[in-house]
Order: structure tokens, then sequence, then C-alpha cells
């Protein structure tokens, strides 16, 4: 896979994974203001979100992350952390949100341990404790 023309990307934030939990398992973390931020459309958004995973599962040869990337011969689980700060009920990047699940879903089917909210609006988490009940 190319990565030149998406490079930026990697460097601005949006994506990307940070060291571990305490049971070993590699933390992705999604900044949605950053995603709000920049204007990538959905096909850079896909090579994008499968790139960052390649690396940290060791699949790019000059991986900075290869050293906390996925053990090898094993299955390991992530977390997904999305962050929330700073962004309006209606400036959360549902659209995009989706296309990077659909895709994580499509080609790591399995993989996801538990994904986490943090900061939310107000409105969002009043809304989902609402709904959860039903």
């Amino acid at each position: 896979m190319k990565t030149d023309d998406i490079q930026e990307y990697f460097e601005n934030g949006m994506v990307y994974f940070y060291k571990r939990d305490k049971h070993f398992r590699p933390i992705c973390i999604i900044n949605c203001k950053k995603l709000v931020d920049t204007e990538i459309d959905d096909d850079q958004l896909l090579r994008v979100t499968v790139a960052i995973v390649q690396k940290v599962m060791g699949k790019f040869k000059n991986s900075t992350i290869l050293d906390d990337g996925l053990k090898d011969g094993a299955v390991e689980n992530w977390i997904v952390i999305i962050d929330c700060k700073d962004v309006g009920v209606t400036q959360v990047p549902k659209q995009k949100l989706k296309t990077m699940v659909k895709q994580l879903q499509k080609n790591y089917r399995g993989r996801l341990y538990k994904l986490y909210a943090v900061n939310m609006p107000f409105m969002l988490r009043a809304l989902w404790s609402m709904l959860k009940g039903m």
C-alpha cells in the first residue's frame, strides 16, 4: 500500500495506537476533533485506517510501532477509545466514524475487545442513557 499521499493524516494524530492496557491489549485512540477538522474523504480515511492497523501489526518494514505491535502468531484484541473533547452534538463525525468502524469490522472481525467514548457531549450521554434500557 502506498502511503505517500496520506502521510499528513498519520502525523496529525486523528487515529493512533497508544501503548497497551493492563492485559497487554493495544489501545487505539480516535480523536473526533481532529477528524472533524481534517478535510479527508472516505476513500482516504479507509486507507489511513487500514494503514495504521497494518503498521501496528508489523506489516510495514519501516514501522516505528513495530516493538509495540501485535504479537506474532496470536489473535489479539484491542481497545478503541473515541475522544469527543471539544466536539458539539451536531459536529460528531458520524459518517466518518461509521466508515472507519465498517472497515475495521470487515477486515479485522473479532478484534475489538471494548469501545469507550469519552468526553461525550451532555445531550448524547442523556440520549444514550435513555436508549440503553430498551
